[in-house]
């Protein structure tokens, strides 16, 4: 166990510190591990100290949820995400909520290291995208399954540095605003099932970065829009490489019924 480097559970695997348990029994062998997925945890102080016996990892796939077997005294002090710098290592991140956020406030702190983040069904407001918008070394960004809620999402200048792919997957927002100097690398978007979103913003028609828009089941206008950005990339920006692709291919070239 104690040269362990890579974990997979199709399923999750969970560790949970009970009052009554010694932390180092089932964890204490795991400090070498690069690899885990997918680890179950309770939010709290539990989750940070478990986390902290793995402090190589290089890739995690975590699943989040409430503190089913705590204490009255212990579910108090678990109301917070854990903080996540100490895992200096660490360069892909994968994280799922399964409990409502109204009772679970998050504060999100990633390593400076990470280059790739997928977030699910945290449903926290667009306001607290704001530190990871500040990662310098992130690429890779999916936020899927209502990780964000809220009428307005805006990207202010020099947010989100090195990201060259950004996906958003069923995410509900209205409006979108993207600053002249956001987004300066993003060479990739994905738009998937986004029926709320009015349209994609123009700021993309103009981008020197960008190669590529994929809309997968999303609203006619955000299509038209995408065809808008492909229409000012090939003529005004002369990147006639850049592509848009629409699904279903039907909506693609067509006016709204």
């Amino acid at each position: 166990m104690v040269k362990l480097r890579h974990v997979h559970v199709d399923l999750r695997v969970s560790f949970a510190l009970h009052e009554n348990m010694d932390e180092s029994l089932s964890i204490s062998q795991l400090a070498n591990l690069e690899t885990f997925s997918t680890l179950h945890l309770s939010y709290g102080e539990d989750a940070e100290k478990i986390l902290r016996k793995m402090p190589k990892l290089r890739k995690l796939s975590c699943m989040f949820s409430g503190t089913f077997g705590y204490s009255r005294k212990v579910m108090g002090r678990c109301v917070l995400f854990p903080r996540l710098e100490f895992l200096t290592h660490l360069e892909s991140l994968k994280l799922v909520s399964n409990s409502y956020p109204a009772k679970l406030p998050h504060e999100f702190n990633f390593p400076s290291k990470l280059r790739e983040l997928t977030l699910s069904k945290f449903r926290l407001p667009w306001t607290q995208i704001s530190t990871i918008a500040q990662l310098p070394n992130l690429e890779i960004l999916k936020l899927c399954l209502r990780t964000f809620e809220g009428d307005l999402w805006e990207v202010k200048d020099s947010e989100f540095p090195e990201l060259r792919y950004l996906k958003l997957d069923n995410i509900k927002v209205a409006q979108w605003s993207v600053s002249d100097d956001a987004f300066p690398q993003l060479e990739h978007l994905v738009l998937t099932k986004c029926k709320h979103l009015e349209k994609i913003p123009s700021h993309f028609g103009d981008a020197v970065s960008i190669r590529s828009i994929e809309v997968n089941w999303c609203s006619w206008s955000i299509a038209t829009s995408a065809q808008e950005i492909q229409t000012t990339q090939h003529e005004d920006m002369a990147n006639d490489a850049f592509i848009v692709t629409i699904q279903p291919s039907n909506w693609a070239k067509t006016s709204s019924p």
